[in-house]
């Protein structure tokens, strides 16, 4: 699947106006600049009952964004973490993140946890929910993303 959006900056700075956010810019950089997001199709498994009891095994090849020429990521990554209403330790984890043209952000339930790990020889990254009931493994391997779900 393949999706593209390409922005107005007369229209951005129509929206931010009227929802009354200040210090918010419509970057000059964007103007009528096209984004291309590619996602492969996923192959999904699941196996066991609808609810608990079950896991889920998928795999595609991890997605890409094309950005236009003349689009500064890294001025633009930093733009977008001045938003108002981010939340403080939520931008401190996104710039944390030193190779971030190269890594997928994966968000956690409130109060999960994640812990870094290697799954036959790959890095991976193991997730669970607060309570013990949800758990995941991200590992990527040749290109292609793995994850494993159990319920």
């Amino acid at each position: 699947m393949d999706a593209a959006y390409t922005f107005d900056t007369t229209k951005m700075r129509a929206a931010i106006d009227a929802a009354g956010l200040k210090g918010v810019t419509a970057p000059a950089q964007l103007n009528n600049k096209t984004f291309r997001v590619h996602i492969a199709p996923v192959a999904l498994a699941v196996y066991g009952p609808d609810g608990a009891d079950s896991f889920a095994f998928a795999q595609t090849k991890s997605p890409w964004l094309e950005v236009p020429d003349g689009v500064d990521m890294d001025y633009l990554r930093q733009d977008l973490l001045l938003l108002p209403g981010l939340p403080p330790e939520l931008v401190v984890q996104i710039q944390a993140i030193k190779d971030w043209k190269h890594t997928l952000v994966l968000p956690l339930p409130p109060g999960g946890q994640s812990k870094e790990t290697n799954v036959a020889g790959a890095p991976g990254l193991l997730v669970s929910d607060a309570v013990g009931k949800y758990h995941a493994a991200f590992w990527q391997r040749q290109g292609v993303l793995n994850v494993i779900a159990v319920q």
